[in-house]
C-alpha cells in the first residue's frame, strides 16, 4: 500500500532540508546562530571541509551577517511610570520658600511707590527761581515752558532749557530741579549795545542785531543815551525779538570807536538797505557825509576818512569811500 496521506506527507517532510530558525524565547538554543551551517536531519552526513593549499580569504563583496543571541527579538513596550499628583503637590508645599514671597511683596511695593511719586500732586512744580536775569521773570518761564503742569521726576531739564533759550532776550539757559517741587533757572541775557533809530522810535539791539527793548525818544534810559546810534532809512517798525542787520551794528560800533579815538565827533551813522552805511558829522564841527557801504576793508576806509578830515586844504562835503582804490569826493 502507498500509505495514508498523513504518512506520505511525513515522508516528504523528512526528505527536505530544514534551515535553522532562531528561537524567540530561549536564547540558549541560538548558540550556533551566525555560523554558516544548516541543521540537517541526523541521517544526513556532514561533508568534510575541502582543504586548500592557499589561505582562505574573505570576499569583501560577500556580506557577513551576525546574529546577537543575547538580544530578545520580540519587541517590548515599557510601561509609563505613574505619577502621583497628590504626592507632587505635597512636595511642592514642603519646598515653599518664604524669601520668594518677601521679594514679590517688595517688588509690588516698589511699583506702587513709583506710581505714587509720578502721579502725586505734591511733586508737581510749584516754585520757579530765576537767577542772572534782568528781563526774564518766573511767570515768563511758566508761560513759555508750562512747568507748573509737570512732575519734578518726569521733568526733562534740557527740553525746558531749550524753550527758555528760544526767548528773544535769552542767550544761554540751564535748569536744575530740587525736591519736592522746585526748579532753578540760570540764564544769561542778551545785552543791548546800540540804539537803532527808526523815526521817533529807539530800538535797543545786541551785537547780533536782536531787538531787546523799544523806547520813545523822551523815554530813553540814561545808559542807552551813550550807545552808538544808527539811523535806519527803511522805516520798518519792529518788536522785541526781531533782528536788524548785525553787520551794520558791528560796523557802526567800530566806526564810532575809531573816530572817537581820533577826536572826531559824529552825529550818527545812517543805514540804508541799498547803499549801506553813511557817517554824518556834527554840524558845529563840520557839515559832511562819508559813504562807506559795507564792512569790507573798513580799516582802510576809516584811514582815508581820517586823512580827509586832517587835511584842511581839501574842501569837500561828500565822500564816496566804497572803493578804496578810487575814492571820490565832492
Amino acid at each position: 500500500m502507498a500509505g495514508t496521506p498523513t504518512q506520505r506527507n511525513r515522508s516528504r517532510a523528512s526528505q527536505v532540508e530544514v534551515s535553522f530558525r532562531p528561537h524567540q524565547r530561549y536564547p540558549r538554543l541560538n548558540a550556533n546562530a551566525g555560523k554558516d551551517e544548516l541543521v540537517t536531519p541526523a541521517s544526513k552526513a556532514r561533508r568534510p571541509a575541502r582543504k586548500s593549499s592557499s589561505p582562505r580569504r574573505d570576499n569583501p563583496l560577500r556580506p557577513t551577517i551576525k546574529f546577537d543571541s543575547t538580544l530578545d527579538t520580540a519587541p517590548t513596550l515599557r510601561a509609563r511610570p505613574r505619577t502621583n499628583t497628590r504626592r507632587r503637590s505635597q512636595q511642592t508645599a514642603l519646598n515653599f520658600n518664604p524669601a520668594r514671597l518677601v521679594s514679590f511683596m517688595a517688588m509690588a511695593l516698589l511699583i506702587l511707590l513709583g506710581y505714587w511719586l509720578l502721579n502725586a500732586p505734591n511733586f508737581n512744580v510749584q516754585k520757579v527761581e530765576v537767577t542772572g536775569n534782568r528781563l526774564l521773570t518766573a511767570d515768563a518761564v511758566v508761560q513759555a515752558t508750562g512747568v507748573d503742569k509737570l512732575n519734578v521726576f518726569t521733568l526733562n531739564e534740557d527740553e525746558v532749557a531749550a524753550k527758555i533759550k528760544a526767548l528773544p532776550y535769552i542767550l544761554q539757559a540751564s535748569v536744575s530741579r530740587t525736591l519736592p517741587d522746585k526748579i532753578t533757572v540760570s540764564v544769561t541775557e542778551r545785552q543791548s549795545v546800540l540804539n537803532w533809530k527808526v523815526g521817533g522810535y529807539n530800538y535797543l539791539v545786541d551785537p547780533d542785531g536782536v531787538v531787546l527793548d523799544s523806547y520813545f525818544e523822551q523815554e530813553l534810559p540814561e545808559a542807552a543815551k551813550a550807545y552808538p546810534v544808527i539811523e535806519s532809512l527803511d522805516g520798518r517798525k519792529m518788536q522785541m525779538g526781531d533782528r536788524v542787520d548785525a553787520v551794520a551794528v558791528r560796523s557802526a560800533q567800530a566806526i564810532q570807536s575809531q573816530l572817537a579815538a581820533a577826536g572826531i565827533q559824529v552825529a550818527a551813522v545812517q543805514y540804508s538797505p541799498s547803499s549801506g552805511l553813511v557817517v554824518i558829522s556834527v554840524p558845529p564841527a563840520g557839515d559832511w557825509k562819508a559813504l562807506l557801504g559795507t564792512d569790507a576793508q573798513l580799516d582802510q576806509k576809516m584811514a582815508i576818512l581820517k586823512g580827509l578830515l586832517a587835511d584842511k586844504s581839501i574842501k569837500w562835503s561828500y565822500a564816496d569811500l566804497r572803493f578804496i582804490n578810487k575814492p571820490a569826493i565832492q
